[in-house]
């Protein structure tokens, strides 16, 4: 989803909520530090899954607030996952440079339960 933000509160709200996300995804790694510090274990590769959030990213040359429901970024470069529901696999992946990817706004759409 894209928005222009022009309205006052919608620029306020438009502003704060990179700051939350950043904030959730602070928490999200303390979470992960601390279950992997209890069981004494260690991760071998962290892959970040920013569904839902809300960020600040240039396209075509203009700022948009994006709002990725239900997917995640794919980057160039960038990894990520796209999974199923609680039971199915999950898959790793890297976003490449593409037009597609680029129509896409460099996204990965989550699998859906029909």
């Amino acid at each position: 989803m894209l928005t222009r933000v022009r309205a006052y509160l919608g620029r306020r709200r438009a502003t704060l909520t990179p700051v939350l996300n950043l904030m959730l995804f602070a928490v999200a790694i303390w979470v992960v530090n601390r279950v992997l510090r209890l069981l004494g274990a260690r991760d071998e590769l962290r892959v970040h899954n920013h569904h839902n959030f809300a960020w600040w990213e240039q396209h075509d040359g203009e700022n948009w607030l994006v709002v990725r429901k239900g997917a995640t970024p794919a980057f160039p470069g960038q990894l990520g996952f796209v999974g199923g529901s609680m039971g199915d696999d999950a898959v790793i992946i890297r976003g490449k440079e593409s037009a597609a990817s680029q129509r896409a706004l460099y996204s990965t759409c989550m699998a859906q339960d029909a």
